[in-house]
């Protein structure tokens, strides 16, 4: 069982209950890196009661036969955000095997 640490932001500059309110996570997928086909989806970002918990994600074991994986991560908000930082945690058996942090300069 693959899970992705809940996403933790790094905001800067404005109220953080007003960005955070008006920030979205409409969805999270996984594809093959070479074909693009869909492995594995979520759209179940809406609850604003995520933010800041671990969430569960049972991956398709097929995954693991791709030679590479591409990640998406589908957001919108309605203010501006300056120096926006995502954390991502992959783990295989309560062990960390990936860590990734993206940085949006917008």
């Amino acid at each position: 069982v693959l899970v992705l640490e809940a996403l933790r932001l790094s905001l800067m500059s404005g109220t953080l209950n007003e960005i955070a309110n008006g920030l979205s996570i409409n969805w999270m997928g996984m594809n093959d890196g070479y074909s693009g086909k869909e492995m594995w989806k979520s759209e179940d970002w809406a609850n604003q009661e995520i933010w800041g918990k671990e969430l569960s994600a049972k991956i398709p074991k097929g995954i693991l036969k791709c030679k590479a994986v591409s990640r998406d991560i589908n957001f919108s908000s309605k203010n501006k955000i300056e120096k926006f930082r995502v954390e991502q945690k992959v783990l295989l058996n309560e062990q960390v095997i990936e860590e990734w942090r993206f940085i949006f300069g917008f």
